[in-house]
């Protein structure tokens, strides 16, 4: 535990749940390529380290989108409000 905040191995520390449609909303999203494409009510997680994924216990399994960069970066913040408690910092 680092200051109030699990950690896990892969060094990631805090998520929340989105639904994947507002996810979308990012203009340079793209989905992984191969398999079925998730359905826009299905619930996916946004790590600290902006990772989507769908299944917040594993590791990187299910990686939804993995790319950084200031126009993601301004969108977690702006338009999905994402930061992490002040309690969890």
């Amino acid at each position: 535990m680092t200051g109030g905040q699990r950690t896990r191995p892969d060094g990631r520390g805090y998520c929340r749940a989105y639904p994947l449609a507002r996810l979308r909303g990012f203009s340079g999203w793209e989905e992984p390529l191969g398999g079925e494409r998730p359905d826009g009510d299905t619930v996916v997680y946004l790590w600290d380290d902006l990772t989507v994924v769908t299944d917040p216990l594993a590791a990187d399994d299910g990686v939804l989108w993995k790319r950084g960069g200031e126009p993601w970066e301004r969108f977690c913040r702006e338009e999905l409000n994402f930061e992490i408690p002040e309690d969890l910092k």
